[in-house]
């Protein structure tokens, strides 16, 4: 009996991987586009419903109104009653905004550090980064509550004791990241002792928070409460731009750098 065999050429096996390659490459494409516009299309009906509801609450006509004629003002008429364009453009937006724009930013400081150690886990949180930056404010707030004054920066009016706690926290997470960069340049260790690392240095700094609350008077307790949850009540369209251009300029060349000096990452 002979058995007959097929031959399969190369050519034809090497241009059948690259199709299906290229329907599972497109089928992904589709499902993250898909993905990307239906989180937009959320984003901007949370934003339009953000900006209706507060103490005063504007129909979402009207706040739809409000912003389009504050874009085209020649074109689109202004709601009736006019307080609520103030309402809106000059309270709320810079508000929501600053939300926006502080999660962009969470965001590429996740990404950046995911790529620089390979793993998908990383955050600034993981790596300690977060904590030391409360630790940073929870100091200044404890033990910087007799600065007074202001600064003027590029003619913007920022109080002594608001720069200050914002100063600590941005040099105690640099200190915090740097510790972490100082092992990642020996040859001999993993991401994920670098990884646990990080971890073990948030715990130390969350203990030093816990600290500061210990010594703390009941205000500076309150305060230092309140800034570790976060709030926008300070938003103005000046704090807007100056987190915009820190978002947008930034992780490039901090990516680059991290990619050009850390061994980890670069590997």
């Amino acid at each position: 009996m002979e058995i007959e065999h097929e031959e399969h050429s190369p050519d034809a096996d090497g241009s059948a991987c690259r199709s299906r390659l290229e329907t599972v490459y497109e089928s992904s494409a589709r499902k993250k586009k898909l993905f990307i516009t239906a989180t937009v299309l959320l984003l901007v009906a949370a934003t339009i419903v953000s900006l209706s509801i507060g103490s005063v609450d504007i129909p979402v006509t009207d706040t739809l109104r409000a912003i389009g004629h504050a874009l085209l003002p020649s074109a689109i008429a202004g709601p009736e009653r006019y307080w609520y364009s103030q309402i809106v453009i000059n309270s709320r937006m810079s508000r929501v905004l600053l939300c926006i724009l502080c999660g962009i930013s969470l965001a590429i400081a996740g990404t950046v550090m995911q790529g620089l150690l390979r793993n998908p886990l990383v955050s600034p949180f993981t790596l300690g980064l977060s904590s030391a930056a409360s630790f940073g404010a929870a100091m200044a707030i404890v033990f910087g509550g007799t600065v007074t004054g202001y600064v003027l920066v590029f003619g913007i009016k920022f109080y002594a004791e608001n720069l200050l706690i914002a100063v600590m926290a941005f040099l105690c997470g640099l200190a915090s990241i740097s510790l972490v960069l100082l092992l990642s340049r020996r040859s001999d260790i993993s991401r994920s002792t670098i990884i646990l690392a990080g971890v073990v240095i948030s715990y130390l700094f969350q203990a030093g928070v816990s600290l500061t609350k210990y010594l703390s008077d009941d205000d500076a307790l309150r305060e230092i409460t309140l800034w570790l949850m976060g709030g926008m009540w300070n938003a103005t369209w000046s704090v807007d731009l100056i987190v915009a251009g820190r978002g947008g300029g930034l992780p490039a060349p901090v990516e680059y750098v991290g990619t050009d000096q850390c061994p980890v990452g670069g590997g």
